[in-house]
């Protein structure tokens, strides 16, 4: 089986752009513990909506409740594992193993997975989840290949490995920098980020000393899918649709390496994938994004009513309003193409093809120079290949399946489905045509409308044959589906 790959949903059109990129599943969090607080979240409501268009369309939800929990709050995140139960997520991703206690009493029914902050960074470890009850683990980021490939071997259970995004400075689920420096736990989803501010040596100059390069690992995912790794994930739920979107399409081969520098391009490392890493796997010079190399600048020139011009070989092809780059001491410098034309030419045209000779109008006297390199650090060919899809609640049918009992008699109606039970006193008469019944209120409670239930079976108990006027049974459906929740 072909190994899921799984993409970071910061919102709900995030997670969209990830499902029409070609991602198999996403993971996401509600509004509280989740280890990204600070990105949108989810609602119950859009959690919701989600799982109805991914369940129409084949696709997984995870929502991760990976942050460590105080005593006080138990209550409340009981009340958000219920939340997950009835929505009937794929699987929830737990750091607190008195949330994974919680879980496995009360809501057995929920998938259990074994966040990256357990620090899974051996077999051993593994195995101790696997007994606690998870389904899947996600494994260290700083395992290399030969370390998953002999977990994998012999783990017997679902693996999760990172393959691309933002690197942490310290071990995995081991960070208390933030908490440190700032007051704001990682591990309670406040991260401070402090490992991407500078700091200064002791000979005064700055530096990132602690800022990692973002992991990319290319083709060599293939190794994972071979070995039969379950789930390939990418990292950013801070990210946008855009980011999500272009990183899903590069691992499915539908986008290229300079098209997701153009959306962001912090440098990359593949870590310890290969073992020992080949290259430093800090970046103490450069934070955010560049963009993709795309020529050289060759010269500038004027022309008679005394404008600048930047002239070079674009590797690339360039259209009007795309964003330029260029590295400096300090900071990069930046542009968006406002006016461009062929070399050698006085025509603006609105876009030029890779292989050209190109020239840029230079609107600041930017400090550009014969031999810095051009980056295209925004793309609107690549914001176009990317939309986010629409999305119309009515469009998509409940996915919750309730089987629903009614019982009439002389007194009024009976409801049962599942733990729900109520009765409802009303005086029925006999029924002029009782076979009509049946079918009468099957098609009443059938009518859930936009709410997040589907009808999967009905019963009827009505031995004496009583009439249920259609008003009561609409009333019955309406009060089954506020209970329900």
């Amino acid at each position: 089986m072909a190994s899921e790959l799984l993409a970071p949903a910061g919102d709900f059109d995030t997670a969209l752009a990830a499902f029409a990129a070609g991602a198999d599943a996403v993971y996401c969090g509600l509004d509280s513990f989740s280890a990204r607080a600070f990105a949108v979240n989810f609602t119950p409501e859009t959690l919701g909506d989600l799982m109805r268009y991914a369940k129409a369309n084949g696709k997984k939800v995870y929502v991760a409740m990976n942050t460590l929990l105080g005593e006080r709050e138990l209550a409340e995140a009981e009340r958000a594992l219920a939340i997950l139960a009835r929505l009937k997520v794929d699987g929830v991703i737990m750091q607190d193993l008195g949330l994974v206690s919680l879980c496995r009493e009360k809501f057995p029914e929920l998938t259990m997975h074994a966040s990256t902050q357990l620090v899974a960074h051996n077999l051993e470890g593994v195995l101790a989840l696997k007994e606690l009850g998870f389904k899947r683990v996600v494994l260290a980021r700083e395992l290399s290949f030969a370390e998953i490939e002999s977990i994998q071997k012999r783990a017997g259970i679902e693996l999760e490995v990172f393959i691309h995004g933002a690197l942490c400075y310290s071990i995995s689920g081991l960070c208390l920098f933030s908490a440190m420096e700032k007051g704001r736990s990682g591990n309670r989803g406040r991260c401070a980020y402090c490992c991407r501010l500078p700091y200064t040596t002791p000979d005064g100059n700055k530096t990132l000393a602690f800022s990692m390069k973002d992991l990319r690992l290319g083709e060599e995912v293939k190794k994972l899918e071979e070995i039969g790794i379950a789930s390939l994930k990418i990292e950013g739920r801070m990210k946008s649709p855009l980011y999500v979107a272009s990183a899903v399409a590069y691992y499915r081969g539908k986008a290229t390496a300079a098209d997701i520098e153009t959306v962001f391009s912090r440098r990359t490392t593949k870590l310890y994938f290969n073992g020992k890493p080949e290259e430093r796997v800090i970046d103490p010079e450069s934070l955010g994004h560049l963009g993709t190399p795309i020529g050289t600048v060759k010269k500038i020139t004027k022309d008679r009513e005394g404008r600048r011009w930047l002239r070079f070989h674009t590797l690339r092809a360039l259209e009007k309003h795309d964003g330029l780059q260029f590295l400096s001491p300090g900071k990069p410098l930046g542009l968006g193409i406002k006016e461009m034309r062929q070399a050698i030419s006085r025509v603006p045209v609105f876009e030029v093809a890779a292989g050209t000779d190109v020239e840029i109008l230079l609107e600041e006297d930017l400090a550009i120079k014969p031999g810095d390199t051009v980056y295209c650090s925004m793309s609107n060919a690549v914001k176009r290949r990317f939309p986010v899809p629409s999305f119309r609640r009515s469009d998509y049918p409940g996915f919750v399946p309730i089987e629903v009992e009614l019982s009439l008699n002389a007194e009024g109606a009976k409801v049962k489905c599942g733990k729900v039970e109520f009765t409802r006193e009303f005086k029925l008469d006999k029924a002029k045509s009782p076979e009509k019944t049946y079918e009468a209120a099957k098609r009443a409670f059938g009518k859930l409308g936009d709410t997040d239930y589907c009808l999967k079976s009905f019963k009827l108990d009505d031995p004496e044959g009583r009439f249920a006027p259609q008003s009561l049974l609409n009333d019955l459906r309406r009060e089954l589906v506020e209970r329900l929740g």
